[in-house]
């Protein structure tokens, strides 16, 4: 149990399904315990638990975080970033300076190791989650079965 603010805990937090996330990558309504956010985000994952299930746009290769090929480190997304490059491996997060800035020289070092270096991993990791989705996406794939499970307990 978290009994200080999740904005000055120095360990990564812990949550089910998802990678260890710094408390610096986390929304930051939600580092907050007196912010409006937090207290409806407790209130959402509370009435989480009393459902018979959530329907969730994913499939298992990426159940761990959301797939955008490039995106901007803008506040809202620093949960995204974790799971991108801790997650599923498929993207590089640049290392910003003391004050939260990126410089040009750690861009251009990521853009090289893009290009040159890591990118044919991240590329290959991307191929292989893109044809993976597109397997649950078939007549038996695991999506079709999922929502045809689903149809079924609704009906029954």
């Amino acid at each position: 149990m978290v009994t200080c603010e999740y904005k000055d805990l120095s360990e990564p937090v812990k949550l089910p399904g998802c990678v260890p996330v710094h408390s610096r990558d986390l929304l930051d309504p939600v580092q907050d315990r007196s912010h409006i956010a937090y207290k409806k985000l407790l209130e959402n994952t509370t009435r989480f638990t009393s459902s018979e299930g959530i329907i969730i746009n994913s499939f298992l290769d990426v159940e761990e975080g959301a797939i955008k090929a490039l995106q901007v480190q803008e506040p809202e997304q620093k949960m995204n970033v974790v799971m991108l490059n801790e997650g599923l491996n498929v993207a590089l997060r640049p290392k910003m300076n003391e004050i939260g800035i990126v410089e040009k020289e750690e861009i251009a070092r990521v853009v090289k190791e893009l290009v040159k270096g890591e990118g044919k991993k991240v590329r290959q990791k991307m191929k292989g989650l893109q044809e993976a989705a597109g397997k649950v996406l078939n007549e038996d794939g695991s999506s079709a079965n999922a929502l045809s499970e689903l149809a079924f307990r609704w009906k029954n």
